[in-house]
């Protein structure tokens, strides 16, 4: 019988900033906490957040994760989100 405890990370999302719908919102944050909870690599959660977005929103979706990032973007409107989940920040927008 194994005594280990296994860490759980904490999957809560903060919205940092957005200019985007509620609606959309919502979905960004799901899709961040499904790709936070499905890999362990940075890379990977953009990929699969960037999919999800091109899927469902329409090309061409730009995705940023990471720890420590600056950024200086021109989105289009309605359609920039920056959000945190435990140690990450995503950064999502969609240029014209």
């Amino acid at each position: 019988m194994s005594t280990e405890k296994k860490i759980s990370r904490d999957t809560s999302v903060k919205i940092l900033n957005a200019d985007m719908t509620d609606e959309m919102s919502a979905f960004a944050c799901q899709a961040v906490q499904d790709a936070f909870n499905e890999s362990n690599s940075e890379k990977k959660m953009a990929d699969a957040i960037r999919l999800k977005f091109n899927t469902t929103h329409g090309l061409i979706w730009n995705v940023v994760v990471g720890k420590n990032f600056a950024s200086n973007v021109t989105h289009a409107t309605k359609k920039y989100i920056n959000l945190e989940i435990g140690h990450l920040t995503m950064l999502i927008w969609k240029s014209n």
